[in-house]
């Protein structure tokens, strides 16, 4: 009899409930895998699954193809998910400020220069 192994691993790159699904539709097809839950408000993905057919690694790759992260790192998982969060952020923010500074001249030729 193979080993049953319960696992919880960080995902990033998780934005919506779709995404959510979507990550644990993949898993759950991977061969080996007795359940997946996904949690999005955490960003977590519970895996329950025989050590002996699939490994973390598989589950990572499978995760990969569709646009996603897991973290199987045990011991810097959590400094991982952060550092991936701040990235994603960091890259908002700079897109948000040059949405605005080429927003910003439109708004003012659209507002006050009409009739020029």
């Amino acid at each position: 009899m193979s080993e049953i192994t319960t696992k919880l691993y960080p995902v990033t790159g998780m934005h919506c409930a779709a995404c959510a699904g979507n990550a644990e539709r993949i898993v759950r097809k991977q061969e080996g895998v007795e359940s997946a839950s996904v949690n999005l408000a955490a960003a977590t993905l519970t895996v329950t699954y025989h050590a002996d057919i699939v490994s973390p690694q598989q589950l990572k790759e499978a995760v990969m193809k569709i646009g996603f992260d897991l973290i199987i790192d045990e011991d810097n998982s959590v400094q991982e998910q952060e550092e991936a969060e701040q990235s994603y952020y960091g890259q908002l923010k700079r897109k948000t400020v040059v949405a605005w500074i080429f927003a910003l001249p439109v708004a003012v030729l659209g507002m006050f220069l009409m009739n020029v």
